[in-house]
């Protein structure tokens, strides 16, 4: 039982890793556009692309980043195993 809970908390942990990985790129894809959007000032069209992508980039960034907390919170939980803790006796 116990190899069970380790290889769920290693799928957690790789799941919890490229969550944080996709919250990584969503920030600096904000970054970007924000640093297009200050250069050029778009008006239209082009402004509407970009506003969107950013937001578009926001969400993704902000959801990654709540499932990569929550994945890598379960994955720790995981990895304490309770029973390992029974055979140790304090003096």
């Amino acid at each position: 039982m116990r190899g069970v809970r380790y290889f769920l908390a290693g799928i957690r942990s790789l799941l919890a890793m490229f969550a944080f990985f996709v919250f990584a790129v969503g920030f600096a894809e904000i970054i970007h556009w924000q640093l297009v959007f200050q250069r050029t000032h778009p008006v239209g069209p082009p402004r509407t692309v970009i506003v969107e992508e950013m937001g578009r980039a926001i969400v993704t960034s902000a959801l990654s980043g709540i499932f990569a907390w929550w994945m890598g919170r379960r994955a720790v939980r995981n990895f304490r195993d309770p029973k390992a803790k029974t055979g140790y006796r304090e003096v």
